[in-house]
């Protein structure tokens, strides 16, 4: 396996996300969250043309998304923008992220007894290979994501919630908010590389809080 290139796109030295899927408010263990088996991205203009950074998808912290589950259209996806995509079985150490260039970890559950979901050895192996330069996509959908992504979020100063986001509405509330306009914000992810790329409007849905320093 050939060492991913260090120069990505964007040079993040950690992104932290909150995803927030399509689901009901309701326990996401008996929730019916599908994937589309015939989505077949097709890009004009892909970042790379199949040598990009490898981008490792974490399958071994009993992720509710996986790259042959729930985030199969997402690996495609990758795939078509030139990135080489590998699923992770083993526990995260030196060995095994020092070939990635992007670690994505969606959705990790604590373990069968309620231990944390990564080890404290896997916490610092994280952390110390994003200090070096690689680039980490942490997704933690609503409850009860949040609890088995806290301690990797810490080490990086972010602070996960361990519920739902709602807003007022008339009387009532509801968990879908909409973002557009200044409210949105600027951001390169957000900008893309040309007009047609550029995002107007983003819509959460179920998500979970997170504080930043």
């Amino acid at each position: 396996m050939m060492a991913a290139p260090r120069q990505l796109p964007m040079r993040w030295a950690m992104a932290v996300a909150v995803a927030t899927l399509i689901a009901p408010i309701t326990p996401v263990e008996g929730a019916r969250q599908v994937a589309d088996p015939d989505y077949a991205p097709r890009l004009q203009h892909p970042s790379f043309t199949g040598t990009g950074p490898l981008v490792g998808i974490d399958s071994a912290h009993r992720n509710f998304h996986t790259l042959d589950g729930g985030y199969a259209p997402f690996g495609r996806l990758l795939a078509a923008d030139g990135y080489r995509v590998a699923a992770l079985t083993q526990p995260l150490n030196a060995e095994a992220l020092s070939p990635l260039g992007i670690l994505v970890i969606a959705n990790a559950r604590l373990a069968a007894d309620g231990a944390p979901s990564l080890t404290d050895a896997e916490i610092a192996a994280v952390k110390q290979w994003v200090e070096a330069g690689g680039s980490l996509l942490l997704i933690a959908d609503h409850a009860p994501f949040g609890v088995a992504a806290a301690p990797l979020a810490t080490a990086f100063g972010v602070d996960m919630g361990a519920g739902f986001v709602v807003v007022r509405q008339g009387r009532g509330t509801t968990s879908q908010i909409d973002y557009a306009g200044k409210v949105l914000g600027t951001h390169p992810v957000l900008a893309g590389r040309d007009a047609a790329e550029k995002v107007h409007r983003v819509t959460s849905f179920t998500g979970q809080s997170i504080g930043v320093p």
